[in-house]
């Protein structure tokens, strides 16, 4: 009896064993059937150059087809980043350090992984979009190579990685970083040969440096759009030099009431604005209000020598003397500022003097770019006599300001060309 109840359990035991190997069997099978990703396939022509502040879209195909994936599963790899920060240099009054700058792997974030659909709507089997928003504070450039990496679960429960092939991205400044506005604060209204001068408006790319040393430009190319809104006392605007010469000009009319007064010599100064606008490939702009500020080309200063203070200080050795004109010629608009706004310029004061009836030889001094406050020192080779006055167009200054557009190096332009008479007179 015994035998026939062992034997009974026995069998019952197995026939439950059976069961139970069957369902973690059918469990095992089922998981080694489902797909597990074996590689990603980048598609279309992923990376390459964004505007800081804008997103990007990565497309890609996870093979096998089929494979179950969530937003979750998909990172973002940041591999390669090198960081390259506005260079400063005496032309530039920018300042940045590399203690402002987040780090390269806070340029990137993965924002969203979604099914990739047709223009029917229809979701394309495997096929996934990633956006990619850029971050980062600070006037910088960034290149590193992005990796997609998919996690998943084998069979055996252990998390598994796949990754992409590398994509390589640059990370642009923006218009409004990367390029800087140039121009006088005034210009003569007639050029040389007698023909308005129009105004000069220069576009100056920034320089970027890596910490490995290597440099690195903004573009003018990576402008769309340039923009000059004239007033009604402008003749013409010219935009065609902007890629190739790097500058725009705005020309007034002559004939408007607003310039004429300059060329009779009934004002000193007259001023309009132009609007000016530039959109980069990112769609962020970059705008200026151009002040369009000119001055006669011609002028005449009256300027009193004391015999009485320059023979004292010729007794005592002293033989210079010297006489501010920059309050003179801020009433023309020569602020102290004027030049600060250009980089590539120079000056050339020439100063003629009738040695024969003022013994003297005079120089202008004081043109500097930040500070310019003009001051026509006179050196005396012997005493002056009172009573002595200049005859018309004997004494002169001719001032010219010229400056050559950035990355050219053949064309000279000359924002300001001015004759400035001298009416000296000797007094007691």
């Amino acid at each position: 009896m015994k035998f026939y109840q062992t034997a009974l359990t026995l069998l019952v035991s197995f026939n439950m064993l059976v069961a139970c190997s069957d369902d973690d069997w059918k469990d095992d099978v089922s998981a080694l059937q489902k797909p597990v990703p074996s590689g990603i396939v980048m598609l279309g022509d992923a990376g390459g150059t964004v505007v800081k502040g804008n997103t990007f879209q990565l497309r890609f195909r996870v093979n096998p087809s089929g494979v179950s994936l969530a937003e979750d599963d998909v990172k973002l790899d940041v591999q390669g980043s090198e960081t390259y920060l506005l260079k400063v240099s005496d032309e530039s009054a920018s300042l940045q350090t590399r203690a402002s700058y987040v780090e390269s792997s806070d340029c990137y974030e993965l924002v969203s992984v979604e099914p990739e659909k047709n223009d029917a709507g229809e979701t394309l089997d495997g096929q996934w979009v990633a956006t990619v928003q850029t971050k980062g504070e600070g006037n910088y450039r960034n290149v590193a190579d992005l990796h997609l990496v998919v996690d998943y679960t084998d069979a055996a429960g252990r998390v598994q990685e796949v990754s992409s092939p590398a994509v390589p991205v640059e990370i642009i400044p923006t218009v409004d970083e990367g390029l800087d506005f140039g121009y006088s604060g005034v210009q003569t209204f007639r050029s040389s040969d007698g023909s308005v001068n129009p105004y000069y408006l220069f576009c100056y790319v920034n320089t970027y440096e890596a910490s490995s040393g290597e440099e690195w430009h903004y573009s003018w190319d990576y402008v769309n759009r340039v923009q000059v809104e004239r007033p009604e006392t402008v003749m013409a605007v010219d935009t065609t030099m902007f890629y190739d010469k790097h500058y725009v000009t705005v020309t007034p009319d002559d004939l408007s009431s607003k310039w004429q007064p300059l060329d009779s010599g009934e004002a000193k100064m007259a001023s309009d604005t132009a609007s000016v606008r530039l959109v980069d490939v990112g769609g962020t702009e970059k705008t200026l209000r151009l002040p369009l500020t000119y001055a006669p080309s011609a002028i005449t200063l009256d300027i009193e020598l004391p015999a009485s203070e320059i023979n004292a200080a010729f007794d005592a050795g002293t033989k210079v003397y010297d006489c501010d004109l920059s309050g003179a010629l801020r009433e023309y608009g020569f602020t102290e500022d004027v030049l600060s706004r250009l980089l590539r310029f120079s000056v050339s004061p020439v100063v003629h003097i009738s040695a024969r009836e003022l013994p003297a030889r005079a120089k202008l001094n004081g043109l500097d770019k930040d500070n310019f406050s003009p001051v026509l020192s006179f050196t005396f080779w012997r005493k002056v006599t009172p009573g002595f006055v200049s005859e018309e167009g004997k004494f002169y200054i001719d001032l010219a300001v010229g400056s050559v557009p950035q990355g050219v190096d053949s064309e000279l332009m000359y924002p300001i060309v001015m004759r400035i008479n001298l009416n000296i007179s000797v007094t007691d």
